[in-house]
């Protein structure tokens, strides 16, 4: 799938009416997933909690190895958190030792919505983690249009929600 392609696809998946930022997320990550021109098995969503300085994982969707809900890894203890923040999109091995004992041992993930500074440090809202077989520069191109098509959707939803509690609240 061209990189445009699947940047309408993900605006089309998301076009639709959810309910919270996750449970469009989820929808994304199941239609990636689902897709036979994606080499992306299943993923996770992680959410940012600032006050935490911690992310915690919200959902998880396809062919993962299942984590218990509401996992929570501190920024401190999982600098790749922070290289996501400065870079948007990394492949690599993974290195946190409670991942590994769960039989993760390879990550892709990019970085979603908007970055929220704490601690002096931008982080992104999201990250979307996801299960591949392979690495390389056409899954970095593709996680990047992910990031950047879902990054867009997220934003247009919420200008939305502000319009139109600025208009009930005209009213």
């Amino acid at each position: 799938m061209n990189q445009r392609q699947l940047f309408h696809a993900i605006e089309q998946v998301a076009s639709k009416d959810y309910r919270s930022d996750e449970e469009l997320l989820q929808s994304v990550v199941r239609e990636i997933t689902n897709s036979d021109q994606i080499r992306i098995k299943g993923g996770r969503i992680w959410k940012l909690i600032p006050r935490k300085n911690a992310y915690i994982l919200v959902r998880q969707v396809g062919k993962v190895k299942w984590l218990d809900e509401n996992v929570t890894i501190k920024v401190s203890e999982y600098q790749d958190f922070v290289r996501i923040g400065n870079e948007k999109t990394l492949l690599g091995t993974e290195r946190n030792a409670d991942l590994r004992k769960e039989g993760i041992k390879k990550y892709s993930a990019t970085g979603v919505g908007d970055k929220v500074k704490v601690k002096g440090i931008h982080l992104y809202q999201y990250i979307l983690a996801f299960n591949t077989d392979g690495e390389d520069q056409e899954l970095y191109d593709t996680l990047n249009v992910i990031g950047s098509a879902v990054t867009a959707v997220l934003r247009g939803r919420h200008a939305l929600a502000r319009t139109k509690q600025l208009e009930q609240d005209m009213d």
